[in-house]
């Protein structure tokens, strides 16, 4: 005989209900160098399932105004460069406290090259202090390079190293982020 021990339903939780809108605007240069966009939004829930002292919990209301921005320019010789930019407020509905994991600014660039059979981009992001259970996470910044070489049409050896600089961040309160790692890899195409 089997036994098979599934875990039990949060039985207190109620399902969340959402609203939204948004508003954006992109635009493109005629040439084909320039391109953006830029998009203003509102996100409404009720009853909003978060992680709260070692439970799940329903937050009776919670609201998110938010901009996002983002933007690329093509520099010529293959290289590109990419811009992102994002604010968010999320809010508690009802106590109007900042909802947790949630930063208020994160944003990348990333500097890419393109050639005939090799390919490769640095990206840099950060993200600023954020309210987490326990206190407030650090803000942090950080870099990764990745690398394509095109064997064929079929197969690419990829290459990748994350936290170039070897920092020492971390995404949630508590729980770090490892050091310099690189990965190795081959991407087939059917």
């Amino acid at each position: 005989m089997r036994l098979l021990l599934r875990p039990l339903p949060w039985p207190e939780l109620t399902a969340e209900t959402a609203d939204s809108v948004e508003v954006a605007l992109g635009w493109a240069s005629a040439d084909g160098r320039l391109d953006g966009r830029v998009t203003a939004y509102r996100l409404n829930v009720d009853d909003e399932i978060a992680w709260r002292d070692g439970r799940y919990i329903n937050i009776a209301k919670t609201e998110t105004d938010g901009v996002e921005a983002e933007g690329r320019a093509a520099l010529g010789g293959g290289f590109d460069l990419t811009l992102a930019y994002a604010w968010t407020d999320a809010r508690d509905g009802t106590t109007d406290a900042r909802l947790l994991r949630v930063p208020e600014h994160a944003g990348s660039a990333t500097l890419g090259w393109s050639g005939d059979r090799l390919s490769g981009a640095l990206t840099v992001r950060a993200e600023g202090d954020m309210d987490d259970s326990g206190g407030v996470r650090d803000g942090f910044v950080t870099a990764n390079l990745n690398a394509a070489y095109a064997l064929t049409d079929n197969v690419v050896l990829t290459a990748r190293v994350e936290n170039l600089a070897d920092e020492r961040y971390q995404q949630v309160l508590g729980y770090g982020e490892p050091g310099r790692t690189g990965y190795l890899g081959i991407r087939l195409r059917y």
